[in-house]
């Protein structure tokens, strides 16, 4: 996937290590991600997370000192899952391809596309970046990392 991300006219922007600590929520879902050498972030969102290509509202907010607040919603609402990974990230346009190796999962690939105004030429990005990597609808994969990694520690307890 690196590969066929460096073929064409992407912008490279490196590596980044993330830990992504989920709490719970009644609704959406609340990740703190930290990000080694970035300024770490609180973000919600809200989507249908059972098809193969998920619209999402979020909001993000910058976080100064990620410990703290990692502690108080930890004590408040508490922790659901921690996710840990290294992500390569490209830039196509507005669109950002992430190719993520998740600790205890493997290796996927996620490509975000904004919807800023025109609905239709977001899915034109999308789907340009799916004929450019060779994607096949049989490999969608409409889970979050988060899920695989609840179920993954539930069924290793049964």
């Amino acid at each position: 996937m690196v590969a066929i991300a460096r073929s064409f006219n992407t912008t490279y922007q490196g590596v980044l290590y993330q830990t992504d600590t989920y709490f719970n929520v009644l609704q959406g879902r609340l990740k703190l991600r930290e990000i080694t050498n970035h300024t770490s972030e609180l973000i919600y969102y809200n989507r249908k997370e059972n098809t193969s290509t998920r619209l999402s509202n979020y909001i993000i907010y910058s976080v100064n000192n990620e410990d703290e607040l990692k502690n108080i919603l930890d004590i408040s609402i508490g922790t659901k899952a921690i996710v840990r990974k290294k992500r390569e990230l490209f830039i196509y346009k507005s669109a950002r391809i992430h190719i993520d190796d998740v600790v205890s999962l493997g290796c996927f690939m996620e490509i975000e596309v904004p919807v800023l105004n025109d609905v239709q030429y977001s899915e034109s990005i999308l789907s340009y970046l799916v004929d450019k990597f060779l994607i096949k609808e049989s490999d969608f994969f409409n889970h979050s990392y988060v899920d695989i990694m609840i179920e993954t520690s539930n069924s290793s307890f049964k």
